[in-house]
């Protein structure tokens, strides 16, 4: 008991010492501090008096004005020139640049829109009544629209041949002008409709190129079979 009441003791005076020591270090450390606010107070006095407006505290002894506000002067010409050239000559010149783009786009785009407009032209077959050069009623209105579609196809500078053809009934030299005089009606249906003579021909070819055969004996039958034969097809170049 008495040895414990001995280490408390002395652990005691160890602590009390250890706190003497660490009060004169704070004093000091303050003194120090006080007499560094001190002596800036006075610096900044001294250039407060030198620099009234704070000019030369803020940018330096080395600061020089007039040299400065050439400087400024010669970025604002050089800024000014610049502008010129921005919206003047060199402005001109993208302008001239940018229209010569637009016009080649214009361009290519027409040459697309034709060879668009330029596709293949077909024109259906029409087919005649039997011995006849008209037109079979059932076929007026394709007609029309080869008439319609040649008148484009002619637009395009394309021309369109008419060849007309007859069954195998009757002799060949009749056919052969029958089927003239068929090719020819088709020509002149679409003169009439504004068509371009240049642009078109009339060839008949008779009994030729027969699509349609018949093995009846009975007339009414074998002329509704032969049909297909009576026709005129369109060859557009």
């Amino acid at each position: 008991m008495n040895a414990l009441k001995l280490f408390l003791a002395s652990m005691s005076i160890l602590v009390l010492s250890g706190c003497e020591k660490k009060e004169p270090a704070a004093t000091h450390k303050g003194k120090v501090s006080k007499e560094k606010k001190t002596e800036s107070k006075k610096k900044s006095k001294k250039v407060a008096q030198n620099d009234p407006w704070g000019e030369q505290f803020l940018l330096g002894e080395d600061y020089d004005a007039a040299n400065e506000l050439a400087l400024l002067e010669d970025d604002l010409a050089l800024d000014s020139l610049t502008s010129e050239n921005f919206f003047g000559d060199d402005s001109l010149a993208f302008n001239e640049s940018e229209s010569s783009v637009e016009d080649e786009i214009d361009a290519l785009v027409a040459l697309w829109e034709n060879e668009e407009d330029e596709l293949d032209v077909t024109l259906d077959p029409v087919h005649f009544d039997f011995n006849k050069k008209t037109v079979s009623t059932s076929d007026k209105t394709t007609l029309k629209q080869n008439v319609e579609t040649a008148k484009l196809a002619v637009e395009q500078g394309k021309n369109i041949t008419v060849e007309a053809y007859c069954d195998q009934t009757g002799p060949a030299s009749y056919n052969l002008a029958l089927s003239q005089k068929r090719a020819q009606t088709i020509v002149d249906e679409m003169v009439k409709s504004g068509v371009d003579s240049e642009h078109l021909a009339a060839i008949g070819r008779g009994q030729e190129n027969q699509i349609a055969s018949s093995n009846s004996t009975d007339k009414a039958q074998m002329i509704k079979e032969l049909a297909p034969n009576r026709r005129a097809e369109f060859l557009v170049s």
